[in-house]
């Protein structure tokens, strides 16, 4: 159960009035929108302010040759309704203070979402946020430039558009509604129809579990593909009952955009430490970081009044501070350059960065107020057989081994108990990696240890968040298995044949399981069809491996090779695996092989979680093998209607289970 925390919106008593010229947009204001018509005949301009803010009536239908289809799939227009689909789009031409940049934000909303038509509409903008809210919640929102641009001629009011209203808004006051979501912990999505999660931090202190992510429309897509992503927080003591808390880090001014970080705990209070991506705000005022002197090896932390008493604007790392772990406070500090630094208490009592995109490298310092100093750790991470990037480092430790996991394909750990010398594992055959983006790993209660990051969309960056349980064997080898407290029971699943096709519903969620005595079988697998594709998930026994991948109904699809058979035949020229060409990798969350998949040679499970989701447009596969190994596949566009249990060689499922699940996201 997953309690969510909606933040409402109370204006106080505003004096309205109607809409006579665009004086109101060099303010932060309030549109009160007339009653909505049951329909609208034809698209139109309902309010035009010339080069400065429109707002429009379009109807579109699904179409992926249309040219602006992916904004409005990105916006999530067609969750509603796929056909003739009404919406509202605001058009704000806005502009930084000097005027010297310039640009087009778009906000639209479904007309056909349910809860439209029962309530009247307004548009609010704070001088960050342009919003379309109802009773004070917000329905949509995206961020643009600090101000409107000036009209260039008068005001056109459409004849529906003659009793709106507007007023002026000095200040709006914020509380939060409780209401338990649609969403569970282990397949979550924001409140929102186009929201999703991005980068995914995690952090146990004091018996409680704290699970932070950047929250993100219109995959990256808001303010104009800058993301306008902010920190926010989820907590649990339990893994079963989770709740919502206010932001840790919120967008208030128009340069803010936030990357990823780490919370901590040091000295009696926490810590969240995280990155500003100033860079991609378009005003031309110096982006200011902290500076490195190279000859101390250290930063010199800068406040952020002396940035702007240079006329900049900050960039780079800094940290909000908190007493209680909920409500946290900007240090307005910046301590270092990296845009995505990863900071931990470590066992010394000081604080311990790894720092990877905009200020590479290992920094120590006794506390956030004093100056971070380079060691001499070589930055291990920089080159791999994998060709990771060196984003979002996520450190830990447990029973003595150490773990650093980097980005979306680097995984180092130590060998043994007594080393610190950290070791290229996944150009071994290890691999950490089953779907998940930038995962990051924290402890919970009894010395567990639980990963979670974000599954891709196939609309692009960002998408649902996933969670695990590690698993770790006497010589530091990691596996991980669903969260037990999360996951399905099979007890509450009807056993059904193996032996004869299964029909599915399109479009709806199961959960599969069997238990398979492998005997001398070479391969066991499950094909997913929709009468005309397939999809097929092999588990190869004999060489400890599975994939997923498409495939011919009722067969095994032919063999992938792993990430790291394509990374050893990649140019050596080639340091990013972006720029090697290879698709197949768990990154994509879609086609492609794992090796080194252990328990397959004695009576196993493999259990399945299909869950379609209408806001990724697909269908998501969630696969544990044998408690050891979890795989993520997202099927674009792919509903299966049957299932086939495939076997090469001599196996025996002892059970097969197969339950429908509750649709979500």
């Amino acid at each position: 159960m997953v309690i969510r925390k909606i933040p409402t919106y109370d204006f106080g008593e505003l004096q309205f009035g109607t809409i006579k010229d665009g004086g109101f947009l060099k303010n932060h204001f309030y549109i009160a929108l007339p009653t909505l018509p049951d329909t609208f005949e034809e698209e139109k301009v309902l309010l035009s302010l010339p080069d400065a803010f429109e707002l429009k009536v379009i109807n579109r239908s699904y179409n992926p040759d249309a040219p602006d289809h992916k904004s409005l799939e990105r916006e999530g227009c067609f969750y509603f309704n796929e056909e003739n689909e009404w919406m509202l789009e605001a058009v704000c031409h806005m502009q930084t203070p000097d005027g010297a940049a310039k640009d087009t934000y778009l906000l639209r909303l479904p007309l056909s979402a349910p809860f439209i038509k029962d309530g009247n509409i307004g548009i609010y903008f704070d001088g960050t946020w342009i919003r379309f809210m109802k009773d004070g919640r917000v329905l949509n929102e995206n961020s643009g430039l600090d101000c409107f641009c000036a009209p260039t001629g008068e005001v056109y009011l459409d004849d529906w558009m003659q009793n709106a209203q507007v007023a002026m808004v000095e200040k709006a006051s914020v509380t939060y509604e409780e209401e338990e979501a649609d969403t569970p912990a282990d397949f979550y999505f924001p409140s929102g129809w186009n929201s999703s999660v991005g980068d995914v931090m995690s952090f146990f202190h004091n018996g409680v579990y704290h699970l932070m992510y950047l929250l993100d429309r219109r995959h990256h897509g808001s303010q104009n593909g800058r993301g306008a992503h902010y920190i926010a927080h989820l907590t649990t003591d339990n893994l079963i009952d989770w709740y919502e808390q206010p932001p840790i880090a919120e967008i208030t001014k128009p340069w803010l955009t936030y990357g990823t970080g780490t919370m901590l705990f040091h000295q009696g209070k926490y810590y969240m430490s995280y990155g500003l991506h100033t860079e991609r705000y378009p005003g031309k005022e110096e982006k200011i970081t902290p500076d490195y002197d190279e000859k101390a090896n250290r930063f010199r932390n800068l406040t952020f009044a002396e940035v702007f008493q240079k006329g900049g604007l900050p960039a780079g790392a800094t940290y909000a501070v908190s007493q209680n772990g909920i409500d946290f406070v900007s240090s307005e500090v910046l301590y270092h350059s990296a845009r995505n630094p990863s900071a931990y208490t470590d066992k010394d009592g000081k604080i311990t960065v790894y720092c990877g995109y905009m200020g590479e490298g290992i920094y120590t310092s006794p506390s956030f107020s004093e100056a971070f100093e380079k060691t001499e750790k070589p930055v291990f991470y920089k080159e791999s057989v994998m060709r990771n990037s060196t984003e979002c480092p996520a450190f830990f430790s447990w029973n003595g081994y150490q773990y650093l996991m980097v980005g979306f394909s680097g995984y180092f750990r130590t060998l043994s108990t007594d080393s610190q010398e950290f070791v290229d594992v996944a150009a071994l055959g290890e691999n950490i990696y089953d779907g998940l983006s930038v995962p990051m790993v924290a402890e919970f209660k009894d010395n567990r240890r639980i990963m979670a990051g974000w599954v891709i969309s196939p609309l692009g960056w960002g998408g649902v968040m996933m969670q695990r349980e590690l698993i770790q064997e006497e010589n530091g080898k990691l596996g991980m298995k669903w969260i037990p407290e999360l996951a399905p029971k099979a007890e509450d699943a009807s056993l059904i044949s193996w032996t004869e096709p299964i029909s599915l519903k399109e479009k709806q969620s199961y959960y599969l399981e069997l238990l398979i005595n492998p005997k001398s079988a070479e391969k066991v697998g499950i094909s997913l069809d929709n009468g005309k594709n397939a999809c097929v998930l092999t588990l190869d026994i004999k060489n400890q491996r599975m994939q997923v991948s498409d495939g011919e109904k009722g067969a095994f699809a032919p063999e992938l090779p792993t990430m790291l058979e394509q990374m050893q035949k990649v140019d050596a020229s080639i340091a990013n695996y972006k720029e090697s060409g290879c698709n197949d990798i768990p990154q994509f969350a879609k086609n492609y092989a794992l090796e080194d998949i252990p328990g397959m040679e004695q009576p196993f499970s493999l259990k399945m979680m299909l869950r379609y989701s209408k806001r990724l447009r697909a269908t998501v596969l969630d696969m544990e093998v044998a408690k050891r190994r979890t795989m993520i596949s997202v099927r674009d566009g792919f509903f299966p209607t049957g299932a086939q249990f495939l076997v090469e060689g001599d196996a025996e499922i002892q059970s097969a289970r197969l339950q429908e699940m509750e649709n979500v996201g």
